[in-house]
């Protein structure tokens, strides 16, 4: 429930420019992996608690990576990215997950933006690659850093020639945020940019 709101249709009406979207994120580290079904209770300092059942066809993972305008159906390349940075820690290590399945699933929205989930079966399954290490990125911004400070890991969907709305699902994980393969795939961003023009 502390997620900030995600559409103009559920901010207040009036001057939003005084309200600021803000979301605080806390990084656990458990002693065992999450399985499915698990509960999970975490207790602030101060008392306060949260309560949630991990489930990787709902639980968004912030983690994965996605266009979430649209992808083309017929691009030449198709793809979504795995990878965090922590801060103060670094990239995140999704080692293990290298070589492992993703699932390409329907999405169905929930009540909020935030608690949509896949469902059904993969309409299309591939692995998870190694892209980069962040210790082999050549990439420098000010400060010295690299554009990302995360290992990146690729999971390329581009035979999948269907369109509708999609999440990935990552077993162990969880699913991204939903996105769209239409026909044309890029309408929408370019009608709104003419517009704006």
């Amino acid at each position: 429930d502390g997620f900030p709101r995600g559409s103009a249709a559920e901010m207040p009406a009036c001057d939003v420019a005084l309200y600021s979207r803000t979301a605080d994120m806390v990084y656990l580290k458990p002693a065992q992996p999450l399985k499915q079904g698990d509960p999970i209770e975490v207790v602030g300092e101060d008392g306060r608690s949260r309560k949630m059942t991990f489930d990787d066809q709902a639980t968004p993972c912030w983690s994965i990576k996605v266009n979430q305008s649209a992808y083309a159906r017929t691009a030449t390349r198709k793809s979504a990215y795995l990878g965090q940075w922590l801060p103060g820690i670094g990239p995140l290590d999704f080692s293990a997950f290298a070589g492992q399945p993703f699932h390409l699933k329907a999405y169905q929205a929930g009540d909020r933006w935030d608690r949509g989930q896949a469902v059904g079966d993969a309409v299309f399954t591939g692995e998870i690659k190694l892209r980069k290490k962040f210790a082999d990125q050549d990439i420098q911004r000010e400060g010295g850093a690299n554009a990302t400070g995360e290992d990146v890991y690729e999971l390329d969907f581009t035979a999948f020639q269907g369109e509708g709305t999609y999440c990935i699902q990552i077993p162990g994980l969880g699913r991204s945020w939903p996105f769209k393969i239409t026909a044309d795939g890029y309408g929408d961003a370019f009608f709104t940019m003419m517009k704006g023009l």
